[in-house]
């Protein structure tokens, strides 16, 4: 699957701007601060239904203007794809293919996948466990839709507790009506964990050669759950799930929160058994990223039959020489669109489309 072209109407900087891409490697440059980040962010926005940047719909509306639009045209092996969403500050975005409205934004991923590297990807490694979180829920968010319906409806039940919570402290009585929302929330949670197991360990199995060749080191990860760490088996961990929550109910009620569940659970990356958070260089750091998003691509590819698109944000002068032909070799044959500032960075990536930012105007060159 390759894009073909993007257009932006009174998105961020843009008040109209139109892209068409190579079949390939395609690089946008220019100073900082003229809007290349804007063309990935719009590509994966389409791609996904969100920001990479956690941005709100208001804040990708260009100033001034009351909607703004995103258009994408692409094509697989059999066919050609038009794409439209809109996006109307304090409104659900209108997404269509082929002009047939899109019921949930989650069902662009039958048709189109991405998978972006930027600095701030470095959070995976570095941040609090939420990032973690964030980046493999993303990832299985393009997979399986039904993973999509399950997490919508744990976010659902795990608010609707916490709100009965809230309401049984202030009141004193009450908790017995806890039982319902606990077996809703032991029944998706067993199910997340099981997705997200099986998603690690799909990605673990290309992730640890590639870090292998990038840096010479052996790669691994960790599942930390907070009620279930080493149970496997699904009639045992619902069983331990029953436990924990029933016995943690006094400490829900009094913080007001639900303390157990799968929206508490971590994922550690270790290189040669260290902690890669607490004793990784930044440079290992950064090398595991990119193990981890080269083999995003590939565990796309396993599952759709097609690599998705790779945005490359930036990340050229944050990688040394070796790591930058590396890159080059494995992304060598897809469609990636990257930015930098210098026309140079595109040196190692054979055939390139150039295009040029500046004044929020983007021009081929």
């Amino acid at each position: 699957m390759y894009i073909k072209q993007l257009t932006l109407k009174d998105f961020r900087n843009y008040k109209s701007a139109a892209v068409s891409f190579l079949n390939g490697t395609n690089l946008i440059y220019g100073n900082n601060a003229q809007g290349k980040t804007n063309l990935l962010e719009a590509v994966f926005l389409f791609c996904t239904g969100r920001s990479h940047r956690r941005a709100t719909d208001r804040e990708m509306i260009r100033e001034g203007a009351d909607w703004c639009e995103v258009d994408v045209e692409f094509c697989d092996e059999v066919r050609d794809y038009t794409g439209q969403m809109k996006i109307l500050d304090g409104k659900k975005k209108f997404v269509a293919i082929n002009k047939v409205p899109v019921k949930k934004i989650s069902q662009i991923a039958d048709y189109i996948n991405v998978v972006m590297f930027s600095p701030e990807d470095l959070s995976i490694i570095k941040a609090s466990p939420s990032e973690r979180r964030r980046f493999v829920d993303m990832a299985l968010s393009q997979l399986s839709p039904v993973y999509v319906s399950l997490l919508n409806e744990y976010i659902k039940i795990l608010k609707q507790r916490n709100n009965l919570l809230k309401d049984i402290k202030r009141s004193g009585s009450g908790d017995d009506t806890l039982d319902v929302w606990d077996d809703y929330l032991i029944e998706l949670s067993c199910k997340i964990i099981a997705y997200r197991r099986r998603f690690l360990e799909d990605l673990m199995r290309y992730a640890v050669p590639i870090h292998r060749e990038i840096a010479g080191e052996e790669l691994a990860v960790q599942y930390v759950s907070n009620c279930c760490e080493d149970v496997y088996d699904g009639a045992a961990l619902r069983q331990e799930l029953e436990q924990k929550i029933k016995k943690g109910r006094r400490r829900d009620i009094e913080t007001g929160t639900s303390n157990t569940g799968a929206h508490r659970d971590d994922f550690l990356f270790s290189i040669d058994g260290r902690d890669a958070r607490l004793y990784g260089s930044q440079g290992q750091q950064r090398s595991v990223v990119l193990s981890l998003k080269l083999a995003l691509t590939e565990v796309i590819r396993q599952s759709r039959g097609t690599y998705p698109v790779i945005l490359l944000d930036d990340i050229m002068s944050e990688l040394d020489e070796s790591r930058r032909q590396y890159l080059a070799g494995k992304i060598s044959g897809k469609q990636v669109i990257l930015t930098c500032t210098d026309r140079q960075a595109a040196a190692p990536y054979g055939t390139v489309r150039y295009f040029y930012v500046n004044n929020n105007t983007v021009t081929e060159a």
